[in-house]
């Protein structure tokens, strides 16, 4: 391998971009695209396949197309005050500073504005005035469009936005964005469910307002090209047995497959081969395990019992069936305890459902950790 390289493979909050940014070139193109000609998306997928990262590959070929771009993901500001501070700072980028500063002083005059970071003090603000401020700032991206051009926005976690007073909030944005003529919008979330709820149910603000567009897995075979190419990149060898392995261990899940193969990577580096071998993918997926097991156990030890018992029952059983009989009688939980279970296990990330309605154990590595613990 080569003296000196740097792991090839990203996951986690580093987030994967240009030559460590797998595949999804169709969705590359066809996004900027719809993006460029002013549509409005709602991008869903599972948590970790990798929708941020799309979303920032996104933005980074828009804005060296000259493109005005921000990314906000809702979930930091559970807010209005946090909402108001941390939405502005996304246009207030090199060459729009004095802009912003005439912007600010037309439409929050009661908010005072620090020149040299360009940050506005909202402590003392009553309700009233912070609401104000929340209902201006909204229309922020449209005003920048006007002066400068097409804007493209990024609200990652968008289902979160319902911590915010929900449904009047709700209702508030839809008033807003519907006039919003030089600003294309993506919705993005792993909720699906809630975003489904948010965007095609008849009477709720969103109610068909934007395009509903589900991220997939990205295909074995392209995604075997990119690991056999990352690690030749280095010097390492691997062949189609163990890029298939990896791909069944992962269930070729985008953060998985990065983070397996990063692991691999950093055991072939220790050990000097320059080829995969058998122990060192067995060696790559304990120690993922192993980095991840205080957290598992942790996780693990602050359920109840009864939060327990539905999880083994996903696990054993498949989540396709919690309501059934077979469920219940395996379980010994009654209806409310299973509904109260999934409500609290989902808020948790310790369960997800897919879009056919199917819940399930997303962290593919948190579930061979518990299959090896009830053993």
């Amino acid at each position: 391998m080569s003296t000196g390289s740097t792991n090839p493979f990203k996951f986690g909050s580093d987030i994967a971009k240009g030559e460590y940014f797998a595949d999804r070139e169709k969705e590359i193109k066809e996004l900027k695209q719809q993006l460029k000609d002013g549509a409005r998306i709602v991008l869903f997928a599972a948590r970790r396949y990798g929708k941020t990262a799309l979303i920032m590959n996104v933005l980074d070929g828009l804005a060296s197309e000259k493109h005005l771009t921000a990314y906000f993901d809702v979930s930091t500001a559970p807010d209005k005050s946090l909402f108001v501070s941390k939405y502005k700072s996304l246009f207030v980028k090199a060459g729009s500073k004095e802009w912003f500063l005439g912007w600010a002083k037309k439409n929050l005059p009661k908010i005072k504005v620090s020149l040299g970071d360009v940050e506005i003090d909202l402590s003392g603000l009553s309700d009233s005035d912070l609401d104000l401020a929340f209902d201006k700032i909204l229309d922020l991206p449209e005003q920048l469009g006007n002066s400068k051009g097409r804007v493209i926005v990024a609200l990652d976690e968008f289902h979160e936005i319902r911590s915010l007073d929900s449904e009047q909030t709700e209702k508030l944005l839809r008033s807003k964005l519907q006039f919003h003529k030089n600003v294309s919008y993506i919705f993005s979330g792993s909720r699906f469910h809630v975003l489904q709820n948010m965007f095609e149910t008849p009477g709720s603000p969103f109610y068909k307002s934007a395009k509903m567009w589900e991220l997939q897995r990205i295909p074995k075979e392209a995604y075997a090209n990119f690991i056999v190419h990352r690690f030749k990149k280095t010097g390492i060898e691997v062949d189609k047995t163990h890029v298939d392995e990896i791909l069944s261990k992962t269930d070729s899940h985008t953060y998985f497959t990065q983070q397996l193969c990063h692991e691999l990577w950093d055991v072939c580096r220790v050990r000097q081969h320059s080829t995969v071998k058998d122990e060192d993918m067995s060696a790559a997926i304990t120690q993922v395990i192993a980095n991840q097991s205080a957290v598992y156990e942790k996780t693990w030890e602050d359920l109840s019992g009864g939060y327990k018992k539905l999880v083994i029952g996903i696990l054993k059983l498949g989540g396709h069936q919690v309501w059934s009989q077979a469920f219940k009688k395996e379980t010994r939980l009654s209806d409310g305890a299973i509904e109260k279970g999934i409500r609290y296990a989902t808020e948790q990330y310790l369960i997800d459902k897919d879009s056919s309605g199917n819940y399930y154990i997303p962290d593919l590595f948190f579930r061979e950790w518990l299959k090896k613990k009830l053993q």
